[in-house]
């Protein structure tokens, strides 16, 4: 993204619609969460929770198993954005163990907003506190998490 939110936001919703013209359902997915990123950055924080609730609905409906972990990035980045820093820390450990689950890691993008998310919530409620709701988060998997 390249901190060029505006040109992001324009970027994502052309290939959001060429993906639709082109039957690509899960890179719509995709590029439906990049644009929820870029709506969290840009501060337009219910924008980026309709489109991160939305993402999240959809990939478990459609059952895009390799795309869990990012629903989990999104839930931390947002809950760092709205000030709910131990729900957060929940995020980041329930994110950690989702990606261990498929033997992958974030892409760039998520794993700096991630980062950020982990930095922000230790800063918030400090190692001990952090730890404890970090081991929450990577006890559970996204389907308790999320219903």
């Amino acid at each position: 993204m390249a901190g060029d939110f505006e040109r992001a936001r324009e970027l994502y919703l052309a290939s959001i619609a060429l993906n639709e013209e082109l039957g690509q359902a899960e890179m719509v997915n995709s590029e439906y969460h990049n644009l929820a990123f870029t709506e969290l950055n840009l501060g337009n924080l219910a924008r980026a929770r309709e489109l991160f609730l939305a993402g999240r609905e959809r990939v478990f409906r459609e059952g895009y198993d390799s795309f869990v972990p990012y629903v989990c990035v999104a839930a931390a980045a947002l809950a760092s954005a709205e000030g709910d820093h131990p729900y957060a820390a929940r995020m980041v450990g329930l994110t950690d163990t989702a990606y261990a689950a498929i033997g992958q890691v974030p892409d760039p993008d998520d794993g700096l907003e991630l980062d950020a998310v982990r930095t922000r919530a230790l800063a918030a409620v400090g190692e001990v506190q952090f730890q404890a709701e970090y081991a929450v988060g990577a006890a559970q998997t996204p389907a308790q998490a999320f219903g």
